[in-house]
């Protein structure tokens, strides 16, 4: 990540899959959806939809938290400690965990909710897994 001037296109690739992410689970949340067909969905299924769009707007929130920090450089290095390593080793995982959450709920769900969770959960998934790569090759090679 470049940490002056202009973005790079994998900033700019991040932060565009991240608001589309936030969006599409924004309008998971305010989707009203009446039943077809005479059928009707179980009261748990609906709420599994609701906790999915939960857990997923805050791994996407968290990692556009992170991503902004570490693009800015907003947390401050201390010279010769790993710190900033393991803080960003545990909030990676942290992430993962959110994005896995996020799968498993969304498989319970229903419609738009339940494909905009998975959806969401891999994306950001994939996005925490490159963090958690990141930190892992910063560590090997330091």
């Amino acid at each position: 990540m470049s940490k002056g001037g202009h973005p790079s296109w994998q900033e700019i690739a991040a932060v565009g899959v991240s608001v589309g992410n936030v969006c599409l689970m924004v309008v998971g949340a305010f989707y009203r959806r009446t039943a077809s067909g005479g059928r009707t969905i179980s009261l748990w299924r609906i709420k599994s939809g609701y906790v999915a769009v939960c857990l997923g707007l805050c791994s996407q929130l968290f990692y556009c938290v992170m991503l902004a920090v570490w693009s800015y450089g907003w947390v401050p290095l201390n010279p010769g400690s790993n710190s900033v390593i393991h803080l960003e080793e545990k909030l990676s995982n942290v992430g993962g965990v959110l994005s896995m959450a996020t799968f498993w709920t969304a498989c319970f769900g229903t419609g738009l909710r339940r494909w905009a969770g998975i959806w969401v959960a891999v994306t950001t998934f994939v996005l925490w897994s490159m963090v958690g790569l990141g930190v892992a090759l910063s560590k090997l090679f330091r």
